[in-house]
């Protein structure tokens, strides 16, 4: 655990990256990708929403452990809980493809969001992530996803299973990690800068089934080890 005052500088450094806030959760953007702003905040929203109308218990398990959405770049993944003391959830936003299903990725993206948050229910009972108990933890988060995407129906929550549970698909994601550290950051936010200011906005993502290749119905997860 960070020491109290490294924790309480990147929430007010969160702060100073303010962009919006929607039903009591903050959205900050510290991201290259400045043209996507506007989407990730209005994407958000329509996220959040979703979840309040369609699942309001998994929706107050939203509200209860991520106070702050951060867009940033992550080394190969879509989105992380670095922890219950932060409340927060990452999102590297400009993964997400919007324009090719956006119905079925404001649903993937929803899903994101409430596998974080069951990262923060599961913690919140003392319970922390080691490798020992990874594969079981980030297996309950899934299922949690899976069961709200069951609302839309049965085949988006089929396919977050099938690309979520593929055999050894966090095993090399972490091995990827290990191997290229910081570089994979670097690399992250110079692409992801450069997609944008030469594209435009939304126009420059990658496609959903690009890097770790998820399908589009299922988004994506956490850090993903």
């Amino acid at each position: 655990m960070l020491p109290s005052f490294t924790q309480r500088r990147l929430k007010e450094y969160w702060e100073h990256s303010r962009v919006g806030e929607h039903v009591g959760i903050v959205f900050a953007d510290m991201s290259r990708a400045t043209d996507a702003q506007d989407d990730f905040i209005g994407r958000t929203r329509s996220a959040l929403d979703l979840i309040a109308q369609v699942d309001p218990r998994r929706f107050q398990r939203v509200q209860a452990h991520i106070k702050y959405i951060v867009h940033r770049e992550l080394p190969s993944a879509y989105a992380m809980y670095p922890g219950k003391q932060f409340q927060a959830c990452f999102v590297d936003f400009t993964r997400l493809h919007f324009e090719r299903h956006p119905e079925t990725m404001l649903w993937g993206y929803a899903a994101i969001l409430v596998h974080e948050a069951t990262h923060g229910a599961i913690e919140r009972f003392g319970i922390s992530s080691r490798r020992s108990n990874r594969e079981q933890i980030e297996g309950l988060c899934d299922a949690e996803a899976t069961r709200f995407l069951r609302r839309k129906n049965d085949r988006a929550a089929e396919l977050w299973d099938e690309v979520m549970n593929r055999p050894g698909r966090r095993a090399a994601l972490r091995a990827r990690w290990r191997l290229l550290g910081l570089f994979t950051v670097w690399r992250r936010r110079h692409t992801a800068g450069q997609s944008t200011n030469l594209q435009g906005g939304a126009n420059g993502r990658q496609s959903f089934s690009s890097k770790t290749n998820r399908a589009s119905a299922a988004a994506a997860s956490r850090r993903s080890p």
